[in-house]
């Protein structure tokens, strides 16, 4: 077994005995503060079926009691359960509560719609209308009523976009034209841009003007765009990412690079690849991160290492799952042990067992999902032995 060190001043240190009180045994070391800290998992750090067909898992504390759930985003192209997992404190979810009717289901959205203090689910449905799930208190939901147009719906993403105080809902779609639906109704919709193959989507002022604009990753030759908002909720066409780096899966952004302005990451079938903002975010510089081949489906942005820039976890189909540790600018990439029957669709980074220090959960398609928890290495036998 081998660890791999996230800091460069360490280097790769092997013949670490393997513990001996679990069958599977997955890590990957993080050094924060002068410690030695590895990403863990086994047998029982996993959620769900091979069977759910599982698209997306999303973290919030549902049952307001201190910790972070896991949504379970199932159906992908077959119908399934959601369910939202509870999690114990310690990163195991051990209770599971099905969200609605078995359907196919892809990206959510988590928002307050109501502000009534619970978290409310927006399901992406393909070819029926998604879904919108009202929370109750104590991590339970209502039955749900539809919201949006039937199509081919991937993704759905939540915020004021006209500054009237109530949340609206913009959805991507593949193959057609994405749309906003506003709130608090979500009746009156508007399409917007170009017929695009969108899958998913993400939302943060890009440029600076105190609105929210909307991104989408984009599978077809026209690239991924910026929609930029010209107020009220309007969107004009897109501002493409150059298209060369390849088709994308996924999208988040963050400032990766520490100007204070929002870049967007881009997680693609071929090398995945940064967008820095400019003054003018036009978005024409890219840092390539990752191989040609790594096949990446789901990213996300956190401080995994604690130094205070955001990292990189990736979600791959074919291969090992990755983070790219943040080293001024720079991504340092570090492989997390197979996991052999894995194809991960979606990440998801939080602090899953309350000890400060951000963990990763992974959302796989025909094998059981995954979490790893950000452990030091002595810490680790006992964690897993719980």
């Amino acid at each position: 077994m081998q660890l791999y060190s996230v800091m460069p001043a360490l280097r790769y240190l092997t013949g670490i005995e393997c513990f001996g009180l679990i069958q599977l045994l997955l890590l990957c070391s993080v050094s924060v503060a002068e410690e030695r800290r590895e990403f863990v998992s086994n047998e029982y750090f996993t959620i769900g079926s091979p069977d759910y067909f599982t698209v997306a898992i999303k973290l919030a504390d549902f049952d307001l009691d201190g910790d972070l759930d896991a949504l379970m985003i199932n159906g992908r192209h077959w119908a399934r359960h959601d369910l939202l997992f509870l999690n114990n404190g310690a990163g195991r979810f051990l209770i599971a509560r099905p969200l609605g009717e078995a359907a196919t289901g892809y990206d959510p959205t988590i928002s307050d719609l109501n502000y009534d203090g619970n978290l409310d689910v927006i399901v992406a449905r393909d070819r029926i209308r998604s879904m919108r799930f009202m929370g109750l208190g104590n991590g339970k939901f209502d039955t749900g009523r539809p919201v949006g147009l039937a199509g081919p719906t991937r993704a759905v993403g939540s915020a004021d976009l006209d500054a009237d105080g109530e949340i609206d809902l913009v959805f991507s779609q593949r193959g057609t034209t994405n749309y906003v639906a506003f709130g608090p109704d979500f009746d009156r919709i508007e399409n917007f841009g170009d017929a695009e193959q969108s899958v998913r989507l993400e939302l943060g002022d890009f440029d600076g003007d105190h609105d929210v604009d909307v991104v989408f990753a984009n599978l077809g030759p026209e690239g991924s765009g910026i929609h930029f908002n010209v107020g009220m909720g309007k969107f004009g066409k897109a501002r493409r990412l150059d298209p060369a780096h390849g088709p994308a899966v996924d999208v988040v952004a963050g400032d990766l690079n520490g100007d204070g302005l929002i870049d967007i990451a881009l997680a693609t079938i071929a090398a995945n690849v940064i967008f820095l903002n400019d003054a003018d975010h036009k978005f024409v510089n890219t840092v390539v991160f990752g191989p040609a081949n790594e096949r990446s489906y789901g990213i996300d942005l956190g401080d995994l290492d604690r130094d205070g820039d955001l990292d990189i976890a990736v979600a791959n189909d074919g291969g090992p799952n990755a983070i790219y540790l943040n080293v001024g600018g720079k991504f340092e990439r570090q492989l997390l042990p197979d996991d052999p029957d894995a194809r991960s669709y979606g990440v998801s980074i939080g602090d899953l067992n309350g000890d400060g220090f951000p963990d990763l959960v992974f959302a796989n398609s025909g094998s059981m999902s995954r979490v790893y928890l950000n452990t030091t290495v002595e810490h680790a036998a006992s964690m897993l032995a719980r």
